[in-house]
């Protein structure tokens, strides 16, 4: 049986994650709350850091005990062999979420752990590492519920929504991950002509171009993942992750459709621009508003992310706008990530999925229309 692995994910997009990954091979895949349970190998959490479109995290269970106490909890992390991961030149640093009876304190949670991994390091090599809370070798993750701790370490070393291609951000950027989950939720699976008609800085825009080219996100990044940096990735496991890379560029295509967007603003446009550019894609980008926005293609998928939240003055005016996108795009399936509260006007066709999602801790929700069940267009 496999060890097992944990990939987190945005609210809402835990069932969009596990589809993924069975479609990527991963085995015993079970959604969860805030993300989804799979097992592998060390080189299966690597993979999963490189192909997800879809995980903010890839963390690997390294102890589970119970914790009722800090003297348990410390106990109970001291009994891990760290020396896989840090040695005391590497850094590290340790977060920690939830709470027990006693343990309320998050800080002090920290604490405890950080205390049993350096003691473990002065007991065996007479040094202890740093810590660095903003760029550490190792990224360590304590978690205390129902009684118990659950201790992770982090493949990725930090968010894996940071692809490295942004440059440039909009006003309320929406994070890479979640671009993606709409674009699944969508339907869209990078065979047709893709429109945004409120590009803004193009983020996802630029997660489709990367699905239809099947670029993996993570060759986009300059910075190295996590497990890169850790004290057992030898020449060895640098060939391996050499070869995984050479393996997975060689699946890059060229774009079967075009990407294209547009915006009212000129400022995102050129940020759409620039961050196409730094991730190696193309993208069809034109300047204009969304009342009067229209696909460039007979059909395909319309996407969008609308103003919402701090950038929405006028929902009804929205509202209105939204409901002659759809009526303009019959013979498209489009999907849009609105608001939770934004309220469906008469002139507007039930959308065929609802699915509540988060973003950034706006509560939204992706509304999907299928071109097969809307009526025709208008001419």
């Amino acid at each position: 049986m496999l060890p097992p692995l944990f990939a987190s994910a945005s609210p809402g997009t835990e069932r969009a994650l596990a589809e993924e990954l069975s479609e990527l091979g991963f085995g015993a895949v079970r959604e969860s709350r805030a993300g989804v349970h799979f097992a592998g190998l060390p080189a299966d959490a690597a993979r999963a850091c490189f192909e997800s479109r879809l995980a903010l995290r890839v963390l690997e269970p390294v102890a589970h005990y119970p914790c009722r106490s800090a003297d348990e909890l410390y106990a109970g992390a001291r009994a891990v062999d760290w020396s896989r991961f840090v040695s005391p030149r590497h850094t590290f640093s340790v977060h920690a979420v939830g709470r027990a009876p006693g343990l309320e304190n998050g800080m002090f949670v920290a604490l405890r752990v950080k205390d049993a991994i350096v003691d473990v390091q002065r007991s065996r090599a007479g040094a202890r590492s740093s810590v660095d809370r903003e760029d550490p070798d190792l990224r360590v993750l304590a978690r205390l519920a129902g009684g118990n701790a659950t201790v992770y370490v982090d493949h990725g070393g930090g968010s894996l929504h940071r692809r490295g291609y942004r440059r440039a951000i909009g006003a309320a950027p929406l994070k890479e991950t979640l671009a993606a989950a709409v674009l699944r939720y969508s339907g869209w699976r990078g065979d047709s002509p893709l429109f945004d008609p409120c590009c803004g800085a193009g983020t996802l825009l630029l997660e489709g171009a990367l699905l239809a080219t099947r670029t993996a996100p993570g060759l986009l990044r300059s910075a190295p993942f996590g497990f890169e940096r850790w004290a057992d990735h030898d020449e060895a496991a640098r060939r391996r992750i050499a070869e995984l890379r050479g393996v997975l560029r060689a699946r890059v295509r060229a774009a079967p459709a075009p990407c294209a967007g547009r915006d009212r603003d000129p400022t995102a446009l050129e940020a759409a621009r620039d961050n196409a550019r730094a991730a190696g894609m193309t993208l069809e980008l034109r300047e204009g508003e969304l009342e009067s926005a229209v696909a460039p293609a007979a059909s395909g998928a319309v996407v969008a992310n609308p103003p919402h939240g701090r950038r929405l003055a006028a929902p009804e005016d929205l509202a209105l706008a939204l409901a002659a996108l759809v009526d303009r795009h019959a013979r498209h399936d489009v999907a849009l990530l609105v608001a939770a509260d934004l309220r469906l006007v008469r002139t507007l066709r039930t959308p065929r999925r609802s699915i509540a999602v988060d973003d950034g801790g706006q509560p939204c929700r992706v509304w999907r229309w299928t071109a097969a069940e809307a009526a025709p267009a208008r001419d």
